[in-house]
């Protein structure tokens, strides 16, 4: 029951979504980025590659309500002495963490430079998640206070540091060979084009 000029469009977005991921896969294959490059763009700016991978625990709360900002700190402190004790961290996420993370034991599967965004991208981080990120010493500790943003408190954990040019080599070469979904669909269009004007139509 759909007008046919309806139904082709739909057609054409659904075609559109399956290949502007291939096409950009594409692009991004024809990419060559030299040492030297990643050389550069790490003397660039270190602290932009330099970083840290995290799980955390989140206790939500309203953090303009004391009442409810006193219960979730003192949730937290509670399971901070759990860990303390020797409790597995991924299973304390799995059961009391209230974001989706929870669902990976915690993990947040980025990396983390001291400016607050996952390294290659723009997604941030609380600024209070990010300092206390990078206060602690090493792999494997853990938030001995919990952290309060507004989202509510964080129990934190280093789950891995990257730094230096070697750890972040990988990391920066593919930054610097990424291509933008904007840039896969003008090729698309591209592609589309030429070989519309190559093609012998029929319209029966």
């Amino acid at each position: 029951w759909l007008p046919y000029s309806y139904l082709m469009g739909m057609k054409t977005s659904i075609l559109y979504n399956d290949l502007v991921p291939l096409i950009q896969a594409e692009m991004e294959a024809e990419v060559s980025i030299t040492d030297e490059e990643i050389q550069e763009a790490y003397d660039a700016d270190p602290a932009a590659w330099d970083s840290r991978k995290t799980s955390h625990i989140l206790i939500m709360c309203d953090t303009e309500d004391e009442e409810a900002k006193a219960a979730a700190y003192e949730e937290a402190v509670s399971l901070i002495e759990r860990l303390n004790a020797g409790e597995d961290f991924a299973t304390l996420a799995e059961e009391y963490s209230d974001d989706s993370s929870y669902a990976n034991g915690g993990v947040i599967d980025s990396y983390i430079n001291v400016y607050g965004n996952a390294v290659g991208t723009d997604t941030s981080f609380y600024e209070e998640y990010v300092t206390e990120t990078f206060a602690l010493a090493g792999v494997g500790d853990f938030s001995q206070e919990p952290v309060l943003s507004s989202a509510g408190y964080h129990i934190i954990r280093i789950d891995d540091i990257r730094e230096g040019l070697e750890a972040s080599k990988e990391a920066i070469r593919s930054s610097l060979s990424a291509v933008t979904s904007d840039d896969a669909v003008a090729r698309l269009g591209e592609i589309i084009t030429e070989r519309s004007n190559n093609a012998v139509i029929e319209i029966k």
